[in-house]
């Protein structure tokens, strides 16, 4: 039964060092969203594999998504 205790007690203290405080969670505003979310324009090459299903110029909405400027796409944007 100690042991148990011991045990349990030790679990709790981890938890307490590893769970982050809620209270001091900051949520992004409005113009950090807004600021990471950019506009892509590429044209593809003529005669690329994908030009007759989905054209020669295309354009998405892309975000931002770290400090050194990794930007999250998709992949029919860019693909050829």
């Amino acid at each position: 039964m100690k042991r148990s205790a011991t045990v349990l007690g030790a679990l709790l203290a981890l938890l307490l060092f590893t769970v982050p405080d809620t209270a001091t969670a900051v949520e992004p505003t409005y113009g950090e969203i807004a600021g990471a979310i950019i506009r892509v324009d590429v044209t593809i090459i003529p005669g690329a594999q994908t030009t007759q299903s989905l054209g020669n110029e295309r354009s998405s909405s892309r975000m931002v998504i770290s400090d050194d400027g990794l930007i999250l796409t998709i992949d029919y944007l860019i693909m050829e």
